[in-house]
């Protein structure tokens, strides 16, 4: 049976390889790609598929079946076609739509008389706009019993898992100015930037093992002597889990994260926590009072923010969690400010001893029995 397979591929060498050809000469981006969507369908027909277009309410999306007898295993085959902007099929999608259909002919001309199904899904904009999931959510692939797909390699290899992913466009503002006139009066949206590239970074050391976090920059802030008011970045998410990547559900979990992160940053550049108590205590009332203003401002804001996703069920009644994290916040920032005046290093490890016990006496005092 399989050399019968590879026969019925090969005897579609010329055909199929002039296709993908067709498609990587006119690339198209996703739910644009009309010309790769007609020739692979018209294929399709051709070959004795019963073809419908616009599946799931995709213009460029296709559903194409061949029914060997009555009953047996349905066997999907998913096909993506659309291309990179600026950069064509550079990741290979103008061979896999037709190495899809031609694997679903081999099939049909090597049925013989066993009972199954074939049925071909053309799933769009898998590059930019999660084609399939807007395929999946109006009901696509439930008749199906296995999906089967390929991709272009140097190698031939089978890959069991695929990743999930997340990607946020995220906006950073600040305050423009003249860069060599009047810096001071400034805000870089640019260093929000790269800091939180820089967080990132840190936070590469405590995720799990599968976990990928990319970056970049997506709009440009503009000329070198102006202190940028807008910067604009593109965070994209990778796991094997959906879950890991939806976030921790745990209160004092994230709050952990977040901390080690923040005093990894503060041990390394210990002037910042300075300036910021410094500011934060200043006899300028004007000063002190703004500082402050910003500060429970920041943190109201971070509250709603980051603590979207956390399950406050296990939290006893009568508890504010958000309260909880300015105290906690407090405390930490308090501890490493009496430790710089009385001269003793920040070690990191040593701060985070500390703080694990007051992150478990908080536990203890906000949860309810069950969960601790």
């Amino acid at each position: 049976m399989k050399e019968h397979l590879f026969q019925a591929v090969e005897a579609q060498r010329t055909t199929l390889t002039a296709m993908a050809d067709s498609i990587f000469d006119d690339p198209e981006l996703g739910f644009q790609e009309f010309h790769a969507q007609k020739k692979l369908t018209d294929y399709l027909t051709q070959s004795g598929f019963q073809v419908e277009t616009g599946t799931g309410g995709v213009e460029t999306a296709f559903r194409a079946e061949f029914r060997n007898g009555q009953g047996g295993p349905r066997i999907g085959l998913l096909c993506e076609y659309d291309a990179l902007e600026g950069l064509g099929h550079a990741c290979g999608h103008h061979m896999q739509g037709p190495a899809i259909v031609g694997a679903a002919k081999a099939l049909k001309d090597c049925a013989g008389d066993r009972p199954f199904s074939v049925v071909v899904y053309g799933t769009p904009a898998e590059e930019t706009a999660h084609g399939k999931l807007r395929m999946l959510e109006k009901g696509c692939f439930q008749d199906i019993d296995v999906a089967l797909m390929m991709h272009g390699s140097p190698t031939t290899t089978v890959d069991v898992k695929s990743m999930a992913m997340s990607k946020f466009t995220v906006t950073f503002h600040g305050k423009k100015s003249h860069a060599a006139l009047k810096p001071e009066a400034g805000r870089s949206a640019l260093d929000a930037l790269l800091l939180a590239f820089q967080a990132v970074e840190f936070l590469r050391e405590h995720v799990p093992e599968d976990t990928r976090m990319h970056y970049t920059i997506a709009q440009a802030p503009g000329p070198v002597n102006v202190v940028p008011d807008t910067a604009v970045g593109v965070f994209s998410l990778r796991s094997y889990s959906r879950q890991k990547l939806d976030g921790v559900t745990d209160f004092f979990e994230l709050m952990h994260i977040g901390a080690r992160a923040k005093l990894e940053l503060l041990t390394r550049c210990p002037y910042l926590l300075e300036f910021s108590i410094r500011a934060f205590y200043s006899r300028g009332e004007a000063v002190s009072d703004a500082v402050q203003a910003r500060l429970n401002g920041d943190l109201t804001g971070s509250f709603a923010q980051y603590f979207s996703n956390i399950d406050f069920s296990k939290f006893r009644p009568g508890v504010d969690p958000a309260q909880l994290l300015r105290m906690l916040t407090w405390m930490t920032e308090g501890y490493m400010n009496e430790k710089q005046r009385a001269g003793v290093p920040l070690r990191l490890e040593d701060i985070l001893a500390d703080y694990s016990g007051w992150e478990e006496m908080f536990r203890k005092i906000a949860y309810k029995e069950e969960y601790l």
